[in-house]
């Protein structure tokens, strides 16, 4: 072959790649455009089918669920501390807030608020239980927990605890200490007081004051005892007070009839 015939077919082949490359570019993308938009439309139809899904869930709340004991709350009253957040979505409920709403009221010891599909929000109580009155306007539980309902303690007939706030968990312990040894004597705890000086006293319910002292105060109620059981139980509502702060006797304070105090010397023992 020549070298004229070789440079023609240079040149033809040249020409012909020239063609085969402006023609793939030429050419359009459907392939890709179409996966493309195949992809977006699964996108938009997740979005979309999520949203009415959530919508379709996330019922408005209609109705309130009431669980637990309640001697001093009503059903009514607890739907009509939430009945603000009845109205929202099942998810859309702020839980937390609802339960901070609950446990802004005094009977309520422990709260837990949880949803119930489809539109039903469930509230479980426990209630506090009064175990004595603290002062003047409170009530206390058992385990010194000091609570103040709003329609008063007048109607709940229980001991009274009378002293300043930091010595209840002492007043109550006395308390406990005093009623169980007392009430084997068939003598009722009405009212414990630790005066600010730090003197103790009570006062049966039978009326009478039993005035302790700040020292021995065990040892003093058990002689009190051992004196009730032999001289004082016939006339103990004839008593206005009975004074043990005396190192050796007991100083009796009658009423009206007998205003005048005795001195007891009381050395007899008791197996309290």
């Amino acid at each position: 072959m020549s070298n004229a015939e070789r440079k023609r077919q240079a040149k033809s082949t040249m020409k012909g790649a020239t063609r085969q490359q402006t023609s793939e570019s030429l050419s359009f993308p459907w392939r890709r455009l179409f996966s493309t938009c195949i992809g977006i439309a699964l996108v938009v139809g997740l979005i979309v089918g999520g949203r009415q899904l959530f919508s379709t869930l996330d019922q408005p709340l209609k109705h309130v669920s009431v669980s637990g004991q309640l001697n001093h709350l009503s059903v009514t009253k607890i739907e009509k501390m939430v009945q603000g957040r009845v109205a929202e979505g099942l998810f859309a409920a702020d839980l937390d807030e609802v339960r901070k709403i609950l446990v802004e009221e005094p009977w309520l010891e422990r709260v837990a608020v949880r949803r119930k599909w489809p539109n039903l929000l469930h509230i479980d109580l426990i209630e506090r239980e009064p175990y004595l009155r603290w002062n003047v306007d409170q009530l206390m539980t058992s385990e010194g927990v000091v609570f103040k309902p709003e329609e008063g303690v007048a109607q709940f007939e229980l001991p009274v605890l009378l002293g300043d706030f930091a010595s209840r968990y002492e007043l109550l312990s006395r308390y406990n200490w005093l009623n169980e040894r007392l009430i084997k004597e068939g003598v009722v705890v009405a009212r414990l007081q630790k005066e600010q000086r730090g003197a103790w006293r009570v006062q049966l319910a039978e009326g009478p004051w039993i005035y302790l002292g700040r020292d021995a105060i065990e040892e003093k109620v058990i002689r009190f005892m051992g004196l009730y059981r032999e001289v004082l139980r016939s006339r103990i509502l004839e008593i206005e007070r009975v004074d043990l702060r005396y190192t050796h006797g007991v100083s009796v304070s009658w009423k009206e009839n007998n205003k005048a105090a005795a001195i007891l010397r009381w050395s007899g023992n008791s197996n309290a």
